[in-house]
């Protein structure tokens, strides 16, 4: 489907939902012309004030915000698509000539947990990019320097550009970096789902839940699923009457206490009745406070308070991408019970796989690298030769595995297959969240290699 009638239709679905769509625009004078820099587009329950003003202006940058009427959401995708959007009488070039087929991010679907931690919004997003390469990329950077030094006299003063477009705009790092973020004109569509997990804490044998509603949903059509794990696996599926609900303006409350028995953990899925053909609205995952937990996890948890950095550096959101990624894998496999060791810092080791990790006690080695993006057959090859030097080393079973942070429709489909067929294990972003809930769980290296090796053959000596 074209991913702008996919923004439309879930807009219509959720047309109820919405009052007005929050624009913010961060744009850049050149050659008198203006050109997109970052725009944030949010469908929003805010009432609608139909105009949108100046808040930064300093003569050759400017940053728009304020909001539209909900009506008018169709129409301006439209006239973004075709380069004729304008605001405040001029004109703001998105895309200069070039293809820009919108792309949707389904990161955030079901999830107000990571859209809380990107976008500091409680609510599961529908995310949505246009983005491609500046006509004038390569010099944007000394453009920006020069902004930097008006922002630095501006009232009130900011550092930098790119922080003051993170600012105004209410964008992650992630989303605008001072040395790469003016290359390339990026607009983000954001679709909130109003039906979420607020909370889910299980303790004992209790499970206490709360979710919070757009008014217009009927609270006797929210269900809940929860799969419980422990000594044995509970399904059972949760409605909610008139005294679950709590009235809050400007949404309401459900709260419910379930009763559950010997549960390490909870899986929990929130969606509407005659909505489940379109998947969970919101899914949470808790353990038990009062079950056996991990103490290589709790250790680190000492430190990262629910490893919320850890987590950033999975998805890939460190300030050193590639090194963050590389040691928070390194961690994730450690708290699962291998014995690791980070060879690819910088200078450690020459032409050494990025990470080691070693099982005493089933005699496995893992041998990783680490990808931030997409990656080709070559370097799996390299990763391949690497292990089998280690194993005539050590002279027991290694496994090559690739831990991607990349989605996995992301992976050419040729590259899976002959990675399948060399016996090559590919872990995306997805099989690394399912690892941090076992590490989570407590669960140790034999899980992890019946989860993900069981049909893999090794570099073995038997």
């Amino acid at each position: 489907m074209n991913q702008i009638l996919k923004a439309i239709e879930l807009y219509q679905k959720r047309r109820s939902f919405y009052r007005s769509v929050d624009i913010r625009i961060a744009a850049v004078n050149v050659e008198n012309s203006w050109y997109n820099l970052r725009t944030k587009i949010l469908l929003s329950y805010s009432e609608t004030i139909d105009l949108i003003q100046r808040k930064i202006d300093v003569g050759d940058f400017v940053v728009f915000s304020g909001n539209i009427k909900a009506d008018d959401f169709p129409t301006l995708l439209q006239n973004i698509d075709q380069d004729k959007f304008e605001v405040d009488g001029n004109k703001i070039d998105f895309f200069a000539g070039q293809n820009h087929d919108l792309s949707y991010d389904n990161w955030f679907r079901a999830s107000s947990e990571r859209s809380r931690e990107r976008w500091n919004m409680e609510w599961p997003l529908d995310v949505f990019r246009w983005q491609v390469s500046h006509r004038f990329q390569n010099e944007m950077f000394r453009i920006l320097e020069n902004i930097s030094l008006k922002l630095n006299c501006h009232t009130p003063p900011y550092e930098d550009a790119s922080k003051a477009i993170r600012e105004l705009l209410e964008l992650h790092e992630y989303e605008f970096r001072q040395y790469d973020g003016g290359r390339e004109s990026g607009c983000m569509i954001l679709l909130p789902n109003y039906l979420a997990i607020t909370k889910c804490r299980l303790e004992g044998n209790h499970l206490d839940f709360e979710a919070r509603f757009h008014p217009s949903v009927d609270y006797h059509n929210i269900c809940l699923n929860i799969i419980a794990k422990g000594k044995e696996t509970q399904k059972s599926q949760i409605l909610f009457t008139k005294k679950d609900v709590k009235q809050r303006q400007p949404f309401e409350l459900i709260r419910k206490r379930i009763r559950l028995r010997d549960i390490a953990d909870v899986q929990a899925y929130l969606f509407l009745k005659d909505r489940e053909s379109e998947g969970p609205s919101d899914i949470c995952f808790t353990r038990n406070l009062k079950a056996t937990i991990n103490p290589r996890f709790l250790a680190h948890e000492t430190y990262d308070t629910d490893a919320v950095k850890l987590r950033e550096w999975l998805l890939g959101d460190g300030k050193v991408r590639s090194d963050n990624f590389e040691q928070a894998t390194t961690i994730l496999l450690h708290a699962c019970g291998f014995f690791t060791e980070w060879l690819g810092r910088k200078d450690l080791a020459q032409d050494a796989p990025d990470i080691v990790a070693f099982s005493p006690e089933t005699q496995v080695l893992i041998v990783a690298e680490c990808k931030t993006n997409v990656f080709e057959w070559k370097e799996i090859k390299k990763l391949k030769d690497r292990t089998k030097k280690l194993y005539q080393e050590l002279r027991i079973d290694a496994y090559p595995v690739v831990f991607a942070r990349v989605k996995p429709n992301e992976i050419d489909e040729e590259i899976r297959k002959k990675a399948r067929n060399e016996d090559v294990t590919i872990l995306t972003i997805q099989e690394m969240d399912e690892l941090l809930k076992m590490a989570l769980r407590g669960r140790g290296v034999r899980d992890v290699l019946n989860q993900y090796f069981q049909y893999t053959r090794p570099y073995s000596p038997r």
